[in-house]
C-alpha cells in the first residue's frame, strides 16, 4: 500500500470517527462527501502518471526505430 492510500484511508477513517462523535449519524451524511473529496484529489494524479508513462513509452518505442548510424571516426572513438 502506498504511502498516499494509507494516509487517504487514515484520514477517511479519523473523518468518520469524529462526525460520528461530533455529530451522531452524520457519518452517512459525510462519507460520500469525504469519498468524492479523496477521489477528486486521487484521479488528477494518476491521470498525470499515466500521461507520463504513456510518453515514455512512445520514447523507448521511437528508439527502438531510429538506427544510429556509427561513421568510422566514432567506431574509433567508441573503442578506445
Amino acid at each position: 500500500m502506498t504511502p498516499f492510500v494509507t494516509f487517504a484511508l487514515a484520514l477517511l477513517l479519523g473523518l468518520a470517527v469524529a462526525a460520528m462523535f461530533l455529530f451522531g449519524g452524520a457519518p452517512l451524511l459525510v462519507l460520500p462527501i469525504i469519498v468524492v473529496a479523496v477521489l477528486a484529489f486521487w484521479f488528477p494524479r494518476v491521470a498525470r502518471r499515466a500521461r507520463r508513462d504513456r510518453g515514455l513509452a512512445h520514447h523507448r518505442e521511437q528508439a527502438k526505430v531510429d538506427k544510429v548510424e556509427f561513421t568510422e571516426r566514432d567506431r574509433q572513438t567508441l573503442t578506445r
